[in-house]
């Protein structure tokens, strides 16, 4: 099929009612091979407004159905990816895309991420959430640990101290709950996606923020939950904060994501069988995504770092279909075993486990770490395998998927990612 021009193709793609039909475009899309304008990237952007905030009408605090969720889902990771491609090949339209009816200092402004962060910093309400994502492999295992359409890793709550800093509240393998200073958080993450979402009771999210900040400093130490037990306010895991803060924190019903992730798809219970944790579902990031009390307010991606980030997210997904399709389970072996044990016992040795404070917590579950480690290694072979085929460049989604079967089939057994990573032994 012609179109007019390539900016007529993609908008078509976008506008795709058919939420299947939408994805299964947009894999097959290269948009290194369309050449926009800077306006017709700002059209694109617009459309692409447009076709999100249509799938945000239809939400209501009614749940939805399992699969018209993961409908919505695919809808909104699939436009994201098509975006943020189009935004790595043209960096001079990168900046924050803002909803038109909300206060916030975005819109088109090219800088580096520092300036970018800026504007963050000035668009911050009490009680904001973040949603974010590191260019980390281990930020896109979490990822895709409870929820399919994985592109978010880490969750925080916001305190604006008119006076002061802005402070986020967050939890940590490392450390367990804290709470920091939003520019040492951006600095140590550097972050490649950022979306702010602002609850519609503006009164219940400013009680929300001050009262998580308070609470970790000046309250007892909050550890990190390694089990993932979501209804167990003892202990947090990164995207449970919300639910703590907007709930239990403040006294009010604990209501918020609506929609969880459930962890009865089989790459699912393996991979989290792997790190000891047996829950019938999670908090993902993405599950504050399509809430309707939560308005998506603006959104960030660094275009330096969202093609890594992409091509960390189809490793993941390809692990994750092998696993689903072929029977592939982690295999640690004696160095990992080993590399964990040691690693736990120098961690809780006086002043030198301070030293390596920022690896791991004293008291995480060594079968967590185990089953963790096992994955961020098999992963990033397979990415330095893919990586060593394309290149820089990162191109469709589905040929991404076509590149990572066909080294899967060229892999010969116990070399390279299929040493940690195999299908199950009979």
């Amino acid at each position: 099929m012609s179109y007019p021009s390539p900016l007529s193709h993609l908008i078509e793609v976008v506008e795709s009612s058919d939420i299947d039909a939408l994805a299964a475009a947009i894999d097959a899309v290269d948009p290194s091979e369309f050449v926009l304008s800077d306006a017709e990237v700002d059209r694109l952007r617009w459309a692409l407004h447009l076709r999100r905030a249509r799938v945000r009408e239809g939400l209501t605090e009614t749940p939805l159905p399992r699969a018209e969720l993961q409908a919505q889902r695919t809808a909104d990771a699939s436009t994201r990816a098509l975006f943020e491609h189009i935004v790595e090949a043209n960096p001079s339209r990168s900046g924050w895309d803002v909803a038109p009816e909300v206060d916030f200092p975005g819109g088109v402004s090219p800088g580096d991420a520092a300036a970018q962060h800026e504007i963050l910093a000035k668009g911050l309400r009490t009680g904001d959430v973040l949603v974010t994502r590191s260019p980390r492999m281990s930020s896109a295992g979490v990822a895709h640990l409870g929820a399919d359409a994985g592109q978010f890793s880490h969750t925080l709550v916001v305190d604006v101290d008119p006076d002061g800093p802005v402070h986020v509240v967050a939890a940590y393998m490392e450390f367990g709950a804290t709470d920091e200073d939003l520019r040492s958080f951006l600095a140590e993450n550097r972050c490649t996606r950022i979306v702010v979402l602002r609850h519609r009771d503006g009164d219940l999210a400013a009680r929300v923020g001050r009262a998580a900040h308070r609470r970790l400093v000046e309250g007892p130490p909050i550890a990190y939950d390694d089990v993932f037990n979501s209804d167990d306010p003892s202990e947090l895991y990164c995207s449970e904060v919300p639910r703590w803060a907007f709930g239990k924190l403040v006294n009010e019903p604990v209501t918020l994501p609506l929609h969880h992730s459930p962890s009865d798809r089989p790459a699912r219970k393996a991979l989290q069988g792997a790190m000891g944790i047996d829950v019938p579902w999670l908090c993902s990031p993405v599950d504050y995504l399509v809430d309707p009390r939560l308005q998506i307010v603006a959104e960030w991606r660094d275009p330096s770092t969202i093609g890594l980030s992409r091509r960390q997210d189809a490793v993941i997904e390809a692990a994750m279909r092998w696993s689903d399709e072929r029977g592939y389970v982690l295999s640690p072996g004696f160095v990992e075993r080993a590399t964990i044990r040691v690693g736990l016992a120098i961690r809780r040795t006086p002043v030198i486990g301070d030293l390596l404070k920022h690896t791991a917590g004293p008291d995480i579950r060594p079968q967590f770490l185990l089953g963790a480690l096992t994955l961020q290694k098999a992963a990033t072979l397979l990415l330095t395998e893919l990586e060593g085929e394309l290149g820089d460049r990162t191109p469709a989604r589905g040929v991404l998927r076509d590149r990572l079967e066909r080294i899967r089939e060229r892999v010969p057994p116990n070399t390279s990612f299929h040493k940690w990573f195999h299908p199950k032994k009979p």
